[in-house]
């Protein structure tokens, strides 16, 4: 493992939900790490079509997958209803890759939804001007929060949904084999 892997574990956490709005209480991302954006595309025909629930599960299935592919190992991410986004350390590109590849084909094959997914080095999204800044609220012991300052989660998003630049950052299901974990998977 490398050391950033421990990034998001070491974070200290905060139990007031009102210091949320702390920058103190913020760590910039590693520039080695990356920003994953999972997003059904026309979720919104989707669901006006009555897919809210197919919608909603493929979703949940993104973390799901994506949290085994990178067990052993803390991650930030947010779930956005028609998708998620994560960050996640180097050591764990290639089997998020390969569990979200595998989100995909079940998105495709078993719902006819197309499952957009890319992945942007947070390296270029600081070069760009960019922040993604990371603190854990946590209000017990059993109960743990992700939070994000700085707009650099919607700058990667709008680099993967931009119709021209977006090949660049999508992730290629030609050249990434589909391998995913969905233990723990449940849409109730």
């Amino acid at each position: 493992m490398c050391s950033s892997d421990q990034f998001y574990t070491q974070i200290k956490s905060f139990k007031n939900f009102s210091d949320f709005t702390r920058l103190e209480k913020y760590i910039d991302l590693p520039q080695e790490w990356f920003v994953v954006v999972a997003d059904i595309q026309n979720s919104t025909d989707a669901i006006q079509k009555g897919l809210y629930k197919e919608v909603n599960s493929i979703s949940t299935a993104t973390v799901a997958v994506v949290l085994n592919a990178t067990a052993r190992i803390d991650i930030p991410y947010v779930f956005g209803g028609d998708g998620a986004t994560f960050c996640i350390p180097p050591s764990k590109k290639e089997s998020t890759q390969s569990a979200l590849m595998a989100v995909k084909k079940l998105a495709k094959e078993s719902f006819h939804l197309d499952l957009r997914i890319g992945m942007v080095p947070m390296s270029l999204i600081k070069d760009h001007g960019y922040e993604v800044s990371i603190g854990k609220y946590q209000p017990s012991d059993h109960f743990q929060q992700a939070m994000f300052q700085g707009n650099g989660l919607d700058y990667a998003e709008s680099l993967i949904k931009n119709p021209v630049l977006g090949s660049v950052y999508q992730l290629d299901e030609k050249r990434i084999e589909s391998k995913g974990d969905f233990t723990g998977f449940e849409c109730r």
